[in-house]
């Protein structure tokens, strides 16, 4: 019930910011500007995202593979199609990972396991990109306001120690133990300790290759939108695009 309430508010404020921004923008002025846009370069930025969608698949399989799950790259790849379709039809931005998740879970009957793997591929994602936004905010030309740097900065630096808390396993273990008697015995649940352990115990390897990857995605990402601006005839520093990216694709995870 609470979900569904969720998506419905999630839809009404999606309505009407789409409302607010229609009444405040021409039609005529945005069919000129589609019919004056620079149809190679949007043609490239579409060819470079579909592009990157077995990168991500790369991504999520060094992560599948370090828990023991053997699922072919290509049914990834699939997988993140299907889930790229539901986060574009789905009031969320988060609706294709439950997709990809219970997908995963179907395929190989390890539902924490394909919970656990898809929810720190998120992650990753996500962490990647806000670091590289914090890396960009030296780089910004021009006037803006102090909020953007304070709040890149603080989700930057907080995705970074939630990451390596959960990560480590060892600083959520001592956390357990301190906790109240009934509290430990309701988190140690099977079906709540399976999911704990899909979400923590990465090895080194697994992990640099994911986040290595998810680098290379969020600097094509950051290319992609970058090529639109182009093509719309937009000219803003690579720097602006890459913060503007990052708080665009957290905001989507709320």
């Amino acid at each position: 019930m609470r979900s569904r309430l969720a998506s419905l508010v999630k839809l009404a404020v999606s309505a009407c910011l789409l409302g607010v921004l229609l009444r405040r923008v021409s039609l005529r002025e945005a069919a000129a500007a589609l019919a004056a846009a620079n149809w190679p370069l949007l043609g490239l930025a579409l060819a470079i995202y579909v592009g990157t969608v077995p990168l991500r698949a790369l991504r999520w399989r060094a992560l599948v593979r370090a828990k023991g799950i053997a699922v072919p790259l290509r049914r990834l790849v699939v997988l993140y199609f299907v889930g790229g379709f539901f986060n574009i039809m789905l009031p969320t931005g988060v609706g294709g990972d439950a997709v990809r998740a219970y997908e995963l879970a179907h395929d190989t009957r390890e539902a924490e396991l394909a919970i656990g793997t898809v929810l720190v591929d998120r992650a990753l994602g996500l962490l990647v990109l806000l670091l590289l936004a914090a890396l960009a905010l030296p780089f910004w030309s021009g006037p803006f306001d102090p909020w953007v740097a304070w709040l890149v900065g603080a989700l930057a630096l907080a995705s970074l120690v939630g990451m390596t808390v959960l990560l480590a396993g060892r600083p959520l273990e001592a956390l357990y133990r301190r906790l109240p008697r009934r509290l430990g015995a309701f988190i140690d649940r099977p079906v709540l300790r399976r999911l704990y352990l899909s979400l923590s115990g990465y090895p080194g390897r697994s992990l640099a290759e994911a986040i290595a990857v998810s680098v290379l995605f969020n600097l094509l990402l950051v290319v992609v939108n970058q090529l639109i601006g182009l093509g719309y005839g937009v000219h803003l520093p690579t720097g602006q695009y890459v913060i503007c990216v990052s708080l665009s694709a957290f905001a989507s995870t709320l």
